[in-house]
């Protein structure tokens, strides 16, 4: 569906953002969300598209009108219903840092989510940074390694004596004029002409990146999530998982240790691609105990491992499960000798 032949922009829909925030709510194992939204098409689209989204949860919804300045009672409303998470769409930025500041002043402490609206502007951000702090948000994002993006910048500063407060939307409609003009240069000052151009656009390169319209009109493509931490919005990244692995990597029996580190190699890349990072510490243990036992207390005590996949032999296993239980760190050994189930309450094997 389209609004007509003659409507497209550069700048993605606002149901993208609502659907990234979604799925960032349900990946957390968030069930009910709060939410607070004011009565204009922004912030309206934003909740339409997140409602929808998040299919299996619950959404509780207070509505104001744009000149309410008290927002205590619904606040307070929304903080009896014991939900996971606040969802806070706005219209301007000031609205959102007066619902803020009366967050503050009835003592609630939510997870945050807020609109691009909010998360884009530094100053807001900065200003709000305590109560912001961990807060999610969904913006269409720049790129500092474009050199048309970078261009953009140095002219507008240079005309403007500052930067744009918000990037994104300088970029896009700094790129629409030139979609004009190349509109214009292509097929001449025709209005059905153009329509039909910037509608077929594709793999455009602007200071906003690639830009290809889709059939609705809308730009392929959308926002990304984001995080705010220390009073700046920055890209999100899932946590990395650090774990040990013990293993004899050299002596009689490398071939094993080997197969396990190709093993353990290939699953860390799989979840890698899958967006969940693992950094393994590998360590050497020639499957000897002296050497076994020193891995361990490094992993556990300088890398602050929690969990360590090896050792590869019964003996070391063994000899690592004092240390494992002082240190209160996972081994899920490979040693197949019968007494390693009654080796400790940290001691655990992949092997029969």
């Amino acid at each position: 569906e389209f609004l007509s032949r003659f409507f497209a922009r550069d700048y993605p829909s606002d149901s993208t953002q609502g659907k990234v925030l979604a799925e960032a709510a349900a990946s957390r194992g968030w069930k009910k969300v709060a939410f607070i939204q004011e009565q204009m098409d922004y912030p309206l689209g934003i909740y339409n598209a997140f409602s929808e989204n998040f299919k299996n949860g619950t959404i509780v919804r207070e509505e104001f009108a744009s000149e309410t300045n008290d927002f205590r009672t619904m606040l307070a409303k929304l903080m009896s219903e014991n939900g996971d998470a606040l969802f806070i769409a706005t219209q301007t930025p000031a609205a959102s840092e007066r619902i803020l500041q009366q967050i503050n002043e009835i003592g609630w402490k939510p997870n945050i989510m807020v609109a691009d609206v909010v998360s884009g502007s530094p100053e807001t951000v900065s200003k709000n940074s305590g109560i912001l702090e961990g807060a999610l948000a969904a913006e269409f994002g720049i790129d500092n390694n474009n050199l048309r993006f970078m261009h953009m910048l140095q002219v507008y500063k240079n005309a403007y004596g500052t930067e744009p407060p918000y990037l994104s939307y300088a970029q896009t409609e700094y790129d629409s004029v030139f979609i004009l003009r190349d509109a214009i240069k292509s097929v001449g000052y025709d209005g059905e002409k153009i329509a039909e151009f910037v509608r077929n656009l594709k793999n455009w390169e602007g200071a906003s990146g690639t830009v290809s319209i889709g059939q609705n009109g809308d730009r392929t493509g959308g926002h990304v999530l984001k995080i705010i931490k220390n009073g700046t919005t920055v890209p999100y990244s899932k946590p990395t998982i650090k774990i040990g692995f013990i293993g004899p990597l050299s002596g009689g029996v490398a071939n094993w240790g080997a197969s396990m580190r190709g093993g353990v190699r290939l699953a860390a890349e799989e979840l890698k691609n899958n967006g969940i990072g693992m950094n393994v510490i590998y360590e050497n243990d020639e499957c000897d105990k002296t050497k076994s036992i020193a891995a361990l207390r490094k992993l556990a005590d300088i890398d602050n491992v929690q969990v360590v996949i090896g050792p590869m032999c019964s003996g070391t296993v063994l000899s690592d499960a004092p240390v494992a239980e002082e240190s209160k760190t996972i081994i899920i050994g490979f040693g197949s000798a019968a007494s390693i189930n009654k080796a400790g309450d940290y001691v655990f094997r992949s092997s029969y």
